[in-house]
């Protein structure tokens, strides 16, 4: 038990995340060219390890890497978080790889809605840099953040984004000023307990992009995405995606380098729902209550079995306590001595309206014969008087025939 217990403590106190997205050129098989197989375009991989040293004290551990084509990319940032005190926290970090940079960031808590940040940067070939972010809760159900990058001055930019919660819906927002300036917005909408449609859409100076799909939960930790995106410079691409308990693993698939070809993009739209659809209802839905059904059958022999081992070890107990019992017993009985029939341990209370139930019942048992004897005798009295008159009147005609018989045997002896 004490190891479970410090396993489940290092669990609480470590979080692990994980990005895994492969993209994957699909053009050939998507044109009817079986011969020219899917290409893997990119490969993006990120681990972070986040460890709790002590309660105002983080450890923060990453690695990441990217490969696109034949030029590869990776770094490792190492960092510390201190809670200095319940509105302060202090956070430094440092990245090795291709572009080194060290960052340190200040937290504050403001007010009861509002939070700033500052943080500084250091680069080896772009010197010092600075961000200011602020975030403020607008509503019950509405947040805002505001970021300013001040320098360098290659990376200087602003964005600002904003955050609303509806009883199924959630709508989000951000505007980006800079070297790349662009408009975007998602909005999820919850269709079920288990099923959410998500659209996101971009505007910008890098192009249009728009996506639709939708997002499936199997269990509180584990969903899946599915969707269609379309780009004015990316074309049209089928994105799966996975989330299992922070792990999250990403395929897009391109489909077409041209946006104009709509029928690719309908059919990445209607294709892959009316698949997982007919492979939901027909393939998992049967597996799972099959499985389901296995599962308690199962469990169904397992406590039949225990409750057999159970009762032969209530009855070998009962069979091993019999001689004591009675040799006990007996030797109380001859020594006039008290003997306990029932003991009752417990809610007193409610085994006494019990008992008196029971024994009301004993008493109604009891009682219902005796009532069933009495009626059977009121009947048999009330018919007697009717069974006696008949009898009384053959008595008195065998009188007088008796009589009469007389008289003529007396006329016959005096003739």
């Amino acid at each position: 038990f004490q190891a479970q217990q410090r396993r489940a403590r290092e669990e609480a106190t470590a979080q692990h995340r994980g990005i895994y997205i492969c993209k994957v050129d699909g053009r050939g098989w998507a044109h009817g060219d079986w011969a020219k197989l899917p290409q893997i375009r990119m490969v993006v991989v990120q681990n972070s390890l986040d460890v709790s040293v002590t309660d105002a004290d983080v450890a923060l551990l990453q690695g990441q890497a990217a490969l696109r084509g034949n030029q590869g990319s990776g770094s490792v940032i190492a960092g510390y978080k201190r809670i200095v005190t319940p509105n302060d926290e202090l956070e430094a970090s440092a990245v090795l790889g291709l572009r080194s940079l060290l960052t340190v960031t200040s937290t504050r808590r403001l007010g009861h809605y509002t939070t700033a940040s500052l943080s500084g940067t250091y680069t080896w070939d772009q010197g010092l840099g600075l961000q200011v972010t602020s975030s403020r809760q607008l509503t019950h159900n509405s947040t805002a953040s505001l970021t300013w990058v001040v320098g360098p001055a290659g990376a200087s930019g602003m964005a600002l984004s904003a955050t609303h919660k509806g009883t199924k819906y959630v709508m989000t927002g951000k505007l980006d000023l800079g070297l790349v300036t662009s408009l975007s917005s998602r909005f999820t909408y919850l269709l079920s307990d288990n099923l959410s449609l998500k659209l996101t859409g971009r505007f910008g100076t890098s192009g249009i992009d728009a996506e639709v799909g939708l997002s499936r939960k199997f269990s509180p930790t584990s969903n899946v995405y599915a969707g269609s995106a379309i780009g004015l410079n990316g074309g049209t691409a089928f994105k799966l995606r996975y989330s299992r308990a922070g792990q999250v693993f990403e395929f897009p698939i391109l489909l077409t380098g041209d946006y104009r070809d709509w029928e690719y993009l309908a059919a990445a739209s209607i294709i892959p729902p009316l698949t997982s659809l007919l492979v939901m209802r027909y393939v998992v839905r049967p597996l799972r209550s099959w499985q389901r059904q296995r599962t308690e059958q199962q469990q169904r022999k397992e406590r039949a079995e225990q409750l057999r081992h159970e009762a032969m070890r209530a009855a070998s107990e009962t069979a091993l306590l019999q001689p004591v019992a009675r040799r006990k017993a007996a030797a109380e009985a001859a020594a006039g001595g008290l003997v306990i029939l029932e003991a009752v341990y417990g809610v007193l209370h409610e085994y006494r309206l019990a008992r008196a139930a029971q024994q009301q019942q004993q008493l109604s048992a009891q009682q219902l014969p005796a009532q069933q004897q009495q009626q059977q005798n009121h009947v048999q009295a009330d018919r007697q008087p009717q069974q006696q008159q008949p009898c009384g009147e053959q008595q008195h005609s065998s009188q007088v025939n008796g009589s009469g018989s007389n008289t003529s045997s007396n006329t016959t002896a005096h003739g």
